[in-house]
Parts: C-alpha cells; structure tokens; sequence
C-alpha cells in the first residue's frame, strides 16, 4: 500500500473515531427565534456601496439562494409614479427598484434553498 493510499484510508469514514450518524445535521427548531444565529443582509438592494454602486432586485434573489434569512427593504415613495412604493436609500444618488419587483423575487426565491422563516426588515419611509 503507498503511503497517498494510507493516509487517504487514515481519513476516510471507513475509519472513523466516531459513528458517522452523529455527523448528520440536526437542529433543533423548537427554540424561540432569537437563539439562532440568522443570516442577514444589509441594504440588500445594493451592488456596491450606498453611495457609489447599483440598485438591483437579483440582489434579493442572489442572497436569498446563499440561504439568507433576514433581508432589508428601505421603501419610499416614487417620485415618478403616484401611490407605487420602490427600494432606495434615501438622500443618495442610487436609482430605485419597484417595491412590486422585489416583492415577486422574494415570493420566488425565499424557500428554494431553506424552510426557515424569512424576517423582512423593512424601512419604511413612505407618507
């Protein structure tokens, strides 16, 4: 046997310390929500920074198929249309994404990778 052979069977489940069921993933979801660790997402609309980058709704798809669980939503009115809501940060030059465009690709994207609860932070600054 080469030595590449022995250290591979060394590291291999077939050598295992332990039982490898005890490798399975389990968690316990009967606990209340704040005893988990979350993965959230900051100005999530954004592609660069707050200042500088793009606005985008395949930012919302993008971090939701990596398993994100808490998005932000800054919602403002539109200066453009009467009573639509759309996605920017106020008091920058970034261009906006209709409200209505995030709400489809969440509705689309928010289960595929995770069952979990989905917690949308939303900022709203609408009149």
């Amino acid at each position: 046997m080469s030595k590449e052979s022995f250290f591979r069977y060394l590291l291999s489940f077939d050598n295992l310390i332990i039982n490898p069921t005890i490798l399975d993933l389990y968690m316990d979801m009967n606990k209340p929500l704040s005893h988990y660790f979350i993965a959230s997402s900051h100005n999530t609309y954004l592609t660069g920074s707050q200042l500088t980058g793009r606005s985008s709704v395949e930012m919302y798809r993008q971090v939701l198929l990596t398993g994100c669980r808490c998005i932000e939503l800054d919602v403002v009115d539109s200066e453009g249309k009467k009573d639509e809501a759309e996605i920017r940060h106020v008091h920058t030059p970034i261009k906006p994404v209709p409200f209505m465009d995030v709400i489809i690709a969440i509705r689309d994207y928010a289960f595929k990778v995770s069952p979990y609860p989905l917690i949308l932070s939303i900022e709203n600054h609408c009149r």
